[in-house]
């Protein structure tokens, strides 16, 4: 399970990158504390399931923007 805050530090440093600030919100009221979908059904609908770790696809995500942008 990956915060979405540990999810932007890993995104900043793949990228190099660092905002001079960065602003915390709180959740507004009313949202979900916690997402963690289950990808049980498409594992078995499709016999599918993921093959790429999430750093490295974050990795060839930020390589692929900035080749094509």
């Amino acid at each position: 399970e990956t915060s979405i805050k540990d999810l932007v530090s890993e995104i900043f440093n793949i990228s190099k990158w660092k905002p001079e600030i960065i602003e915390e919100r709180k959740s507004l009221q009313g949202s979900v504390k916690r997402r963690v979908p289950d990808i049980s059904k498409i594992i078995k609908a499709v016999n599918w399931s993921p093959k790429t770790a999430l750093k490295k696809g974050l990795t060839e995500t930020v390589k692929w923007y900035r080749k094509h942008s």
